[in-house]
């Protein structure tokens, strides 16, 4: 009895003290059924937890209202789903006495007051993973002026371990949208993996270290309440929570060690045989990993960069090599002066051989000052978008590259070279970030001044200004959002060399006496037919119709001054009589312009770039082109002679508007034949009326519309050409030119001003109606009424569609709809006009019947195309075309 007493007192003494020190309150660690996997310490559902979890009923893992996704020994992974109008406050539930946010995370926020620009992660990583998500209104996500945009934060300071929650607070966000998680891939300075909706959590217990033996404390300083904290790690070799009143530290190692065999201490009789054995297969090992050193080495360093490679594209949707800073040691001979290519961008470049001994450009990035590194993470933020900036547009589309992508790439260049400004910079307005949107947008609200290097000093002679603007002028067309719009790489060299070679020609000018621009402006009395007049400008600084009793003082807004062959005969005698055509030629193309600008010592940008346009149309005029220049050959114009122009002339037929469609796409289809044989040999002009029909542009909007389309009082057609609806009906003539604008001018400013160009001198000279273009509405007007409306097509430098210039039309279709999508004004007619504004003193015309009246308009239009477009006309029968019928069309309604 005395022995079973004497038990139970040990027992209840020595005992369970240690049990209840291990375990001073009952934890709760399975969530659910049982069958889960428990949490590790110090997690846990229950009260008597050190940090206490949420459990569901079935069976999820939870802080606040996250989904806890993993736990590692120093942070909690929680999911963090994409969300719209989240509040900003939910955040808070991710701080408390035992964990918070580190500062491995971007938080993303929106509808925030000011831009956060301390993020590091690519904003294309944020727009790649959350692009399907709208929250905003569409087109607006990277709208600064949009209070809904998104906002990445994440601590400055590198050293910092957590994020404070008081500075997200004070951002000006108001909701709490997602996050992206970083985690290196492996050890210091090795690439990181981006978990995309995820927020690390880091943690710790309050107090002192209470950590078991073999076991290492980190202090941690808490970001909520700022006590101390703790966190314990076995040592390496053994395994265990580290905690006193956890698992502890354990020896990583079997029961039955080697030397425990050995020694005989786990029984059996074979260890003299194992011993050999052992020896045998070691001294086979060995053998066989000093055979294999050196590949399996070279192997697995492959293998690694791979799988290192693979992640970090699966994270950032990149594809992007990463080599060790020893290996581009090795490959620059340790950054050899030998090696050095230039210096720049705040680092130095060097050549060396990496992969496969490619020769490569290694730029090694000098950190100095705030600027440079500042400068460092712009290079940086570049390397993370490929190579941003440079890249055709259009290879986002169908993700191919062709000749005129490096067209693209050039313009760029061009751009850079006359504003010495970066191709991306993250500094600037984010609308302005990209350079080809911020010099395309300058370059066509005529205020290319505000981009250009002061350095340049453009201002200081003629010759660098008109360059700069050529320069500009030819990086606009190779930035076209369209690659058939854009030039050749061959054109692009010929017009800088063109520009180079009338630097010269600049020299020689400036050295003649200023005298020599009147004799030149006083040829029109000589045998050419090319006049020199000066253009007037007005109230706005750009060039305007002029009008007066002969044609030969009539001038477009688009004629440049023009100097006729004297000019040649002037330089061939201070030459001494000798020549030189291609010679001859530039320098009069030279003469040419600085002329114009000279007319006009302070010339506006559209009037320059307009008339250093134009001096390339006036190069038929004025001499050959190059006819050696091989790529040319096929557009070069002979000297004084008009391009043919067949003219299928049906105005007073009523044709169907589906009809007069297969005509134009059969005959674009034939000459887009000849243009790759280099045959095209002329230009079609089809003249004629329509039955009454409504037409759509490509993108016009059924808005427009007056009507239900189920009850449409016409046929309604959807084309291909650019604009709103219109309409075409009987006593309206409709100009269709069908013309490749390489034996012209590409330039399609250039040809829409033209057509309207071509209406304007019908109108003034045939009916004496003064009419006059709308800025920023295309079309031909007097006052409020428009005449005429204009809509093309342009593929592959070959021109579609036209004008409707309405004559004797009945005006009463316009009103089931808004034509041309222009609100608060009307349409007019020549017939209107002439009753209205014109006595019987003044003309006669408005009692002349309608089919004179359209005979009258018609002869004029052709003869002002012929004029302004400079084409002999060869009239023809439209049943000369031998098309198939059946031409595929867009009708969307009809009777």
């Amino acid at each position: 009895m005395t022995t079973t007493t004497q038990k139970i007192l040990f027992f209840a003494i020595c005992i369970l003290p240690s049990i209840f020190a291990h375990h001073p309150t009952k934890c709760n660690r399975s969530c659910g059924s049982g069958q889960s996997k428990p949490v590790p310490f110090p997690f846990g559902f229950s009260s008597g937890c050190p940090i206490q979890l949420n459990c569901t009923s079935n069976g999820i893992v939870s802080i606040d209202q996250f989904t806890v996704q993993s736990f590692t020994p120093d942070a909690v992974m929680i999911n963090l789903p994409a969300k719209c109008n989240r509040p900003i406050e939910t955040l808070r539930g991710l701080f408390s006495r035992h964990y918070a946010p580190t500062s491995q995370n971007g938080i993303l926020l929106e509808n925030c007051t000011r831009p956060i620009t301390t993020c590091e992660i690519p904003d294309t990583t944020v727009q790649t993973h959350f692009e399907l998500i709208e929250c905003r209104p569409k087109g607006l996500f990277n709208d600064p002026n949009n209070n809904n945009n998104m906002s990445c934060y994440s601590e400055e300071d590198i050293e910092t371990e957590f994020i404070d929650y008081l500075s997200i607070m004070r951002s000006g966000c108001q909701t709490l949208f997602s996050a992206i998680s970083i985690e290196p891939l492996s050890g210091n300075g090795s690439p990181v993996s981006l978990e995309v909706e995820m927020v690390q959590l880091g943690w710790w217990l309050e107090g002192d270290c209470e950590c078991s033996a073999n076991a290492n404390c980190t202090r941690v300083l808490s970001p909520v309440n700022g006590q101390q904290g703790y966190r314990c790690r076995c040592y390496d070799g053994f395994v265990g929570d580290g905690y006193r009143a956890g698992l502890g530290c354990r020896k990583a190692s079997s029961r039955c060690n080697p030397a425990k065999y050995m020694s005989g201490q786990c029984g059996g009789t074979t260890r003299v045989g194992t011993l050999v054995g052992g020896i045998i297969a070691g001294a086979c090992l060995m053998i066989s990993v000093a055979l294999t050193c050196c590949f399996i080495r070279n192997r697995s360093k492959r293998n690694n960069t791979k799988k290192t490679n693979r992640r970090l594209c699966e994270a950032t949707r990149m594809t992007i090599p990463i080599y060790p800073y020893k290996k581009m040691e090795r490959a620059t001979d340790f950054f050899s002066d030998k090696q050095l290519l230039g210096t720049g961008a705040y680092g130095t470049v060097y050549a060396g051989k990496l992969h496969k001994d490619e020769w490569v450009a290694i730029k090694r990035i000098k950190r100095r000052d705030t600027e440079s590194i500042e400068q460092v993470m712009n290079e940086i933020k570049l390397l993370s978008l490929g190579t941003p900036g440079y890249l055709d547009p259009q290879y986002h589309q169908n993700f191919q590259l062709s000749d005129k992508s490096d067209v693209y790439s050039f313009g760029v260049v061009l751009v850079e070279i006359i504003t010495a400004l970066k191709v991306v910079d993250f500094s600037r307005p984010q609308n302005e970030v990209n350079l080809a949107s911020l010099a395309m947008d300058r370059i066509v609200k005529g205020r290319l001044s505000e981009i250009i290097d002061p350095l340049i000093e453009a201002e200081t002679d003629t010759w660098t200004f008109s360059s700069v603007h050529k320069v500009a002028e030819l990086a606009f067309r190779c930035l076209s959002y369209d690659r058939d719009m854009r030039p050749s790489m061959t054109e692009v060299a010929f017009v800088l060399e063109q520009i180079r070679l009338s630097r010269w020609a600049a020299s020689v000018q400036d050295q003649e006496n200023t005298t020599d621009l009147s004799e030149t402006s006083n040829l029109s009395q000589k045998s050419l037919s090319v006049t020199v007049k000066k253009p007037n400008l007005d109230t706005r600084g750009l060039l305007v119709t002029e009008f007066g009793d002969s044609k030969m003082n009539r001038m477009t807004d688009l004629s440049p001054v023009s100097v006729q062959d004297p000019c040649y005969r002037e330089f061939q005698r201070e030459r001494g009589g000798a020549t030189n055509p291609a010679a001859d030629h530039h320098y009069c193309r030279t003469r040419t312009v600085i002329a114009s600008i000279s007319t006009n010592p302070f010339p506006s940008l559209k009037q320059s770039i307009n008339l250093l346009r134009n001096s390339i149309t006036l190069e038929a005029s004025l001499a050959c082109r190059v006819s050696d220049f091989k790529a040319l050959k096929a557009t070069s114009i002979t000297c004084g002679q008009k391009r043919r122009c067949d003219c299928y002339d049906m105005h007073n037929v009523l044709v169907p508007y589906s009809e007069a469609w297969s005509w134009q796409k059969f005959i674009i289809k034939e000459r887009k034949m000849l243009v790759e044989i280099n045959q095209d040999l002329s230009d079609s002009l089809i003249v004629l009326q329509h039955h009454p029909v409504y037409t759509l542009g490509t993108g016009s909007s059924e808005e427009y519309l007056n009507f239900n389309l189920k009850d449409a009082p016409y046929d309604v057609y959807r084309t291909e050409r650019g604009g709103e609806v219109t309409y075409h009906g009987p006593g309206q003539l409709v100009m269709y030119p069908i013309l490749n604008l390489r034996y012209h001018k590409m330039d399609l400013h250039w040809y829409f001003r033209s057509l309207e160009e071509v209406v304007i001198r019908v109108l003034f000279s045939t009916f004496s109606i003064k009419a006059s273009r709308i800025e920023g509405m295309t079309g031909v007007w007097v006052g409020d009424q428009k005449l005429a409306a204009i809509g093309i097509r342009v593929s592959q430098w070959l021109a579609y569609h036209g004008l409707a210039l309405n004559v004797t039309t009945d005006l009463t279709p316009f009103q089931s709809i808004v034509p041309c999508g222009i609100q608060n004004r009307g349409v007019g007619s020549i017939k209107r006009l002439l009753r209205e504004h014109l006595s019987s003193k003044e003309s006669g015309m408005h009692h002349i019947e309608d089919s004179k009246l359209l005979d009258i308009a018609h002869k004029s239009l052709i003869k002002e195309f012929s004029e302004v477009f400079q084409v002999e006309l060869h009239r023809k029968a439209i049943s000369e075309l031998e098309f198939s019928k059946g031409e595929p069309f867009t009708l969307l309604t009809g009777n």
